[in-house]
């Protein structure tokens, strides 16, 4: 290898590690916080046998872990004890970028396509989109403003979002007629969508009824099968129009598990509570 080269890979190392030492106080922060936060109990310290099973487990997947802080944090907030618990460090550096290619992600983000990559599912209809400047109608053909607002008042409530680089509810809203396609543009720019609100199931609106709550189902391809994981079901606070509030607070993590509720429910913090201030029970 010549000097250069020698350079060049001593210069990735470097630049590798310190990517490294980056990720892993990011996330010794982001437990730190977490512990913090809590309120609702306090989290006692794993035992030495609690540590080495955790420890142990990972090892045998070729994974060290860093800290055993993840998996004291999940069983003092569960009361489950597992070493199968997945530290968020080992998911977002080692599992996620190893399942997903990361910088593919920005090519499905635009919500304006939405419906057209899930066409074969029922979705939320899409009426009016604009895609760098462009609109275009709910069949994506190109449109002018006075075509647009014909369309548009032809609603007495529609939801306004953004498309690109968008994520937890942010500018999100439930608007109402008379619209104007110039005051949306104003709003939003080149890049947003406005679609037909959803009716949700009541018995999906009993966990809030001003958000429409969603059921989340992560999925696995491995050797050619998709493989569901296990599901949990996101809610609004009382007076939210979404399930994930901009703020990052107002929404509840609630477990499924063998199709019914687990008993508790998980808010941002990770607080645990048993019922909702309406008084609705999630056990059973």
């Amino acid at each position: 290898m010549s000097v250069k080269g020698m350079i060049n890979q001593t210069e990735k190392k470097l630049i590798a590690a310190r990517r490294e030492q980056q990720a892993q106080r990011k996330f010794r922060q982001g437990i730190k916080r977490h512990f913090e936060k809590t309120t609702d109990m306090e989290i006692p310290e794993l035992t030495a046998a609690q540590k080495r099973d955790a420890e142990a487990y990972w090892k045998s997947h070729g994974i060290t872990l860093s800290s055993t802080d993840w998996h004291r944090f999940y069983y003092g907030k569960t009361g489950t004890e597992d070493p199968r618990f997945v530290p968020d460090d080992v998911f977002h550096r080692i599992i996620r970028p190893r399942m997903n290619d990361i910088n593919m992600a920005a090519s499905w983000s635009d919500k304006a396509y939405t419906d057209w990559v899930v066409r074969d599912v029922k979705t939320v209809r899409s009426v009016v989109r604009s895609v760098n400047g462009r609109l275009l109608n709910e069949q994506f053909e190109l449109i002018d403003h006075k075509a647009a607002d014909v369309i548009l008042n032809s609603f007495e409530s529609l939801v306004l979002k953004p498309t690109m680089f968008t994520d937890t509810g942010k500018n999100v809203v439930l608007a109402h007629a008379p619209f104007s396609i110039d005051d949306i543009i104003a709003r939003y720019g080149r890049f947003f969508v406005v679609q037909i609100p959803l009716k949700q199931h009541p018995d999906m609106a009993l966990l809030n009824e001003s958000s429409v709550n969603t059921i989340r189902i992560d999925t696995l391809l491995f050797d050619k099968e998709v493989h569901a994981l296990p599901a949990f079901v996101k809610a609004g606070q009382p007076g939210d129009f979404t399930d994930n509030g901009a703020d990052d607070k107002h929404r509840i993590f609630l477990g499924v598990k063998d199709g019914c509720y687990t008993d508790f429910a998980f808010e941002h913090d990770c607080n645990k509570f048993y019922s909702l201030p309406s008084g609705y029970a999630f056990a059973g």
